[in-house]
């Protein structure tokens, strides 16, 4: 007997560790190279509202964000810890994709077995739209590990309807608190729970199991109750210039619906084809393996996506990146699909599958460190002291956030590059006529606006006229902005 326990405790050890190496394996592929990517506009955005107290974060009236304040907070608590360096920032959400993996390992032990299980956390680690939205300064590294969590919770109380009574308490409080969090961390998680609600309706259909129904529904509903507060913000500001702010999305259309589903399938492509096709083998696996999983994996993964392409009909929110968490069970699809493979065509699926993920990842990990124009301007900034710099009204949230001094620094107004040109052009030549000097006068533009073709030409435009008035000290471009020096 004592040889027994000794034997089943050091197979429990080497579990443990072998999910510790593939929790390692993960963060390794999130934190490798994590502060070469430039920050992005949403990433500056995230940094500056930290700059806000608590109590403003969780004020209801607060009109900084759109978005609901948890991860914030979270990370205004984690930079007072680590620093607000690029690796320190996105440290935070690289760990929750980190420690995401154990949830897909208790998920794919449960319902798989164990070598499925492990096949999927290495998926996982390697999965790129997960990577690549958990190396950036947002919330959707962390809204993917709280619906993994209210996913295994669902899971277990489908899977075990008889379980002692403790079980059953943290099951069904640990679904309807992880369910929550979603809703605290990203307004959109309310189509999760949404879906959810149609899982449960579904599996009753299937089952006529009237009890678990029951049950699932008054977790959906606790969950919903403990949003209340924070939805008197959604309902207020956050939906209002929420509108507003997103009025670059484009509503959802067929080639929006495409794109955005491509982009959400995460690899090139080329191997569309042998992704999809093994997507759609595991789902025919598993509808005979699991009439209950394949449920769930079909609302989540079909039905999810189509959720939000009607809201976006709406309002548009149709982005990979909005409905991430309704994809966070397919690397265990995947792994189940590989697994189910004749013996002789799994080496070739997981080399291609293998190719295929580092392809994916390549453009997540530039080999030299590329600037943020915030970056540069900090860097430049002690070269024009004493004068005057025009500088894009949309590097505000940069300025502010390296904490760049604007004393006789001036916008641009985007919508009049006539009235900026006789600006600058009148204080060059005041310049010139002064007695003493004025000191060097910057300017600083996007040099090509993706959006916006003709302020980048109009921009542009702009230096030869200003140049016949006063010499032009230096003239490059850094961070996609071309920063224009007149003596």
């Amino acid at each position: 007997m004592a040889s027994i326990i000794i034997w089943f405790e050091a197979q429990q050890r080497r579990r443990l560790a072998l999910l510790a190496l593939l929790v390692l394996l993960a963060a390794v592929v999130r934190l490798f190279r994590i502060e070469h990517p430039v920050l992005w506009q949403d990433e500056i955005f995230t940094w500056v509202y930290t700059r806000e107290t608590y109590a403003h974060h969780f004020a209801l009236d607060r009109t900084t964000d759109v978005h609901p304040p948890l991860f914030t907070v979270a990370l205004k608590a984690w930079i007072s810890i680590f620093g607000e360096s690029r690796a320190a920032m996105r440290t935070l959400p690289a760990l929750f994709g980190a420690l995401s993996v154990p949830v897909i390992y208790l998920i794919g032990r449960n319902w798989f077995g164990l070598s499925v299980a492990i096949l999927a956390c290495i998926v996982f680690a390697f999965h790129p739209l997960n990577v690549h939205y958990t190396r950036e300064i947002r919330f959707y590294g962390a809204v993917a590990f709280a619906m993994l969590w209210a996913s295994y919770f669902f899971l277990e109380l489908i899977r075990q309807r008889e379980m002692p009574a403790r079980r059953m308490l943290l099951c069904s409080v640990g679904f309807s608190l992880s369910l929550a969090l979603s809703f605290h961390l990203q307004y959109v998680s309310l189509l999760f729970i949404a879906l959810f609600g149609i899982t449960s309706v579904l599996l009753l259909i299937q089952n006529r199991d009237w009890r678990l129904f029951h049950h699932l529904a008054i977790c959906i509903a606790v969950a919903v109750l403990l949003c209340v507060p924070q939805s008197v913000h959604f309902l207020g500001y956050a939906m209002h210039e929420g509108a507003v702010r997103n009025a670059w999305i484009a509503p959802t259309n067929l080639s929006v619906f495409i794109e955005q589903t491509r982009t959400a399938i995460g690899f090139p492509g080329w191997s569309a084809v042998v992704i999809l096709g093994l997507y759609a083998f595991g789902l025919l696996r598993l509808r005979k393996r699991s009439p209950q999983l394949f449920t769930v994996m079909i609302t989540f993964v079909i039905l999810g996506p189509l959720l939000f392409a009607l809201v976006g009909f709406f309002k548009p929110i149709y982005l990979a990146r909005s409905f991430l968490g309704a994809l966070v069970l397919l690397p265990l699809l995947l792994a189940f699909a590989v697994t189910s493979l004749p013996r002789h065509a799994r080496p070739v699926a997981l080399l291609l599958l293998a190719i295929m993920h580092v392809w994916a990842l390549r453009p997540d990990y530039p080999a030299d460190r590329l600037p943020n124009p915030g970056e540069a301007i900090a860097a430049a900034a002690p070269q024009w002291s004493g004068g005057t710099v025009y500088y894009d009204e949309q590097l505000e949230k940069e300025m502010a956030a390296y904490r760049i001094p604007a004393s006789g620094w001036h916008l641009l107004d985007r919508r009049d590059v006539p009235g900026d040109l006789d600006a600058i052009a009148r204080h060059l030549a005041r310049c010139r006529a002064a007695a003493m000097s004025c000191g060097p006068t910057a300017l600083i533009f996007e040099a090509r606006p993706p959006f916006n073709p003709a302020l980048g030409k109009g921009w542009n435009g702009m230096v030869e006229p200003l140049s016949r008035i006063s010499p032009v000290l230096s003239d490059r471009t850094a961070a996609y902005y071309r920063f224009v020096v007149f003596r």
